[in-house]
């Protein structure tokens, strides 16, 4: 009998210390405010650099760098209407056939009207994207069209987001027509087809190099 009460009394104690530590498990931590707050950062910041690393991988709407042609002539876009203007659209793919640099030009517009008509679609796009990025990191004050003229190609503002760069320049096509250019590409992929086609161009002088 009295074995049976001691047994009876250890049975007990093993349950009451096992309901005791579920109990313990099952009961939340709580967390200082630091901790909340250090873990809520991090959520944060974890959207944040998706939403950044998804930016630099898109080059314009549903454009993707390292697209493939295919994938790109799925999307059957030629033209765009941004603002009040329509901006035509063409792409650069590198050797691998993935797409590094998307562009968007204006109608051609005649010297006559180079600081009005010209002006107001280089404005127009100018405040699209500012809206969308901020401050550019380079911007100049609208040129003259003899500016133009010496330079071909005048690069008017520039916005950096990573890997990502787009430049917005003005295009003599000839004395009397001009055109609004917004170059979007990455700028390691441009850079990378730039030295091949810098290699294939002067390949024989290479090859022959190194015979010295």
């Amino acid at each position: 009998m009295k074995t049976s009460a001691i047994l009876l009394l250890v049975a007990l104690l093993f349950t009451h210390c096992n309901f005791s530590d579920k109990k313990n498990e099952n009961k939340e931590v709580e967390k200082t405010p630091e901790e909340l707050w250090e873990e809520e950062k991090a959520k944060q910041d974890s959207i944040d650099n998706l939403v950044y690393d998804k930016m630099q991988k898109t080059a314009f709407s549903d454009f993707m760098f390292g697209m493939n042609k295919a994938e790109v002539a799925e999307l059957n876009v030629e033209k765009e209407k941004l603002g009040k203007y329509d901006y035509s659209l063409s792409t650069r793919f590198t050797d691998k056939d993935e797409l590094y640099q998307l562009t968007l030009t204006s109608s051609g517009i005649k010297a006559i009207k180079f600081d009005t008509d010209l002006s107001a679609r280089y404005s127009n796009l100018f405040k699209i994207i500012e809206t969308r990025y901020g401050t550019p990191l380079m911007q100049k004050k609208f040129p003259s069209v003899f500016d133009v003229q010496e330079s071909k190609k005048y690069v008017m503002s520039k916005w950096e987001q990573g890997t990502k760069i787009i430049a917005i320049s003005l295009v003599e096509n000839n004395p009397n027509n001009y055109t609004v250019v917004c170059d979007i590409f990455d700028s390691n992929m441009s850079a990378a087809e730039k030295e091949r086609l810098n290699k294939f161009k002067n390949k024989d002088i290479t090859e022959a190099a190194e015979k010295f």
